[in-house]
């Protein structure tokens, strides 16, 4: 009797064993025809992948000043070099291609300056996209990305 239930017990675990790698191989079949059909229906395009198109820089190099206040941190989300200069004012002034400017945003969230591209833009093509944000003080630094974020001295 004990036999006959560990000899069925045997097949029982067997057949269990036997169905796993055919179930993982029939999972990573769809998985795969799944990411193919994705890929052939998506063009390689950015802009119409939903992150907008590539932007090129004009080369006509502009100076915006911009008012922005309150806050203690900057996140840095875009490939800039950041100066900070702190004194007793707040504000940051953008140097970059004129076509280039409108698509940088920076506000003001919780306390922190963001700095990123707006929603729907690409990749951009820049040789100088420099800024110097003037702080009263400063508490946090984050760069998400290949941004530089510089400073002389700090107080």
């Amino acid at each position: 009797m004990l036999d006959t239930v560990l000899r069925s017990h045997k097949v029982a675990t067997t057949a269990r064993q036997g169905a796993t790698p055919s179930r993982r191989v029939a999972l990573a079949s769809g998985f795969l025809l799944c990411a193919a059909l994705v890929g052939i229906s998506k063009p390689a395009h950015a802009w119409e992948w939903g992150w907008g198109p590539k932007v090129t820089g004009s080369g006509h190099i502009t100076t915006t000043t911009r008012a922005v206040s309150g806050f203690t941190g900057i996140d840095l989300t875009i490939p800039a070099d950041v100066k900070i200069v702190q004194g007793s004012t707040e504000g940051l002034t953008l140097e970059t291609d004129d076509n280039i400017a409108p698509l940088v945003e920076t506000v003001v969230e919780k306390g922190r300056l963001v700095i990123r591209m707006q929603k729907k833009t690409g990749s951009i093509n820049t040789k100088v996209l420099r800024m110097t944000v003037n702080v009263r003080t400063i508490e946090q630094l984050e760069v998400s990305g290949s941004g530089n974020i510089t400073a002389d001295k700090l107080l």
